[in-house]
């Protein structure tokens, strides 16, 4: 009877590590894809000047990190003039908010230049260009079918 019970755990256990691949690798689809949205959005809003918010977005998962080529290409594209104003951006690197290294189950999408929350939200002086709200409504509208999807493919 022990043994039925071993062999029953251990089946149960290999259905719960493919679920949990599965779920992986609908988080990590589902996060770059809002990167790709969001940058998307970026370009579709015209808010494009030399490039730096652009490049800035990234993506970190439990195993990667974007973080670091995306800001070095957003300060590579501040430091050329504008095609608007004709003058480089100042890219100073936005502090993260938090951290996913090591954590499964989790991502992060953000910009790695400070002034995206300005591009974002508006301020005074400027209208909001949202790029980062409407791409994570449109992907949140994706998901439920994204993680059924992996996790079929891998219990199947």
């Amino acid at each position: 009877m022990d043994d039925a019970v071993i062999v029953k755990v251990d089946h149960l256990n290999l259905a719960e590590v493919k679920i949990a691949s599965g779920l992986e690798k609908a988080i990590r689809a589902l996060a770059f894809g809002l990167q790709a949205q969001a940058q998307e959005n970026i370009r579709a809003n015209g808010t494009i000047d030399t490039g730096a918010l652009f490049n800035s977005v990234y993506t970190e998962t439990a195993d990667e990190s974007g973080r670091d080529s995306a800001l070095s290409a957003a300060q590579s594209a501040a430091a050329s003039p504008g095609k608007k104003t004709g003058k480089p951006h100042l890219a100073n690197p936005a502090t993260p908010v938090t951290d996913v290294s090591g954590q499964r189950f989790r991502a992060k999408v953000g910009v790695c230049v400070e002034y995206g929350l300005y591009v974002e939200m508006g301020t005074v002086h400027t209208g909001a260009h949202p790029y980062m709200a409407p791409a994570v409504d449109k992907i949140k509208a994706k998901a439920q079918s994204v993680v059924e999807k992996f996790i079929a493919e891998e219990v199947k």
